[in-house]
């Protein structure tokens, strides 16, 4: 499995905390697939999690034999905490899930498991942080361009 270059996650890294610093949160937890293809380069059955500070980890139920220095495999949500402690990322006080994408229950498990009295919708800032392209991403836009106007001037009249 491939995952970001680190040039492109520590750019999209620093975007997200920004954005989670000036909601006044702690941490951010991924959890769908597009976004965590967006902070990972990678989709898989886990989480990843953006502190305010430090670095993202990417929590990992499977694939197994995944080899990256931030990956950490659970088996459950109620390990994440246990998992954050052991690295050195204290325990989130402010905690944002993707409350959009997330059901009822599961954020409620979130919150149980985090151990926290509120959970705030992390949504917005995910969506805000994609929202600015990075050269990475601008580059494969750029190159679909051309190849349409390419082909849109072959085509005599429509």
């Amino acid at each position: 499995m491939k995952f970001l270059d680190i040039d492109e996650q520590k750019l999209r890294q620093e975007k997200l905390q920004q954005f989670i610093r000036q909601h006044g949160l702690d941490g951010l937890l991924v959890s769908s697939n597009a976004n965590l293809y967006y902070v990972s380069g990678a989709v898989y059955a886990g989480y990843a999690y953006v502190p305010a500070e430090g670095n993202m980890l990417y929590l990992v139920r499977r694939p197994v034999g995944i080899e990256h220095p931030q990956v950490v495999y659970i088996r459950q949500p109620e390990q994440i905490l246990d998992v954050l402690e052991s690295v050195g990322i204290a325990k989130p006080a402010r905690l944002a899930l993707e409350l959009d994408r997330l059901p009822y229950n599961m954020a409620k498990r979130l919150q149980a498991a985090f151990n926290v009295d509120d959970i705030f919708n992390g949504s917005p800032i995910l969506s805000q942080s994609r929202s600015v392209k990075t050269p990475f991403e601008i580059e494969p836009l750029r190159q679909s361009g051309i190849r349409h106007s390419n082909s849109y001037q072959r085509i005599d009249s429509v």
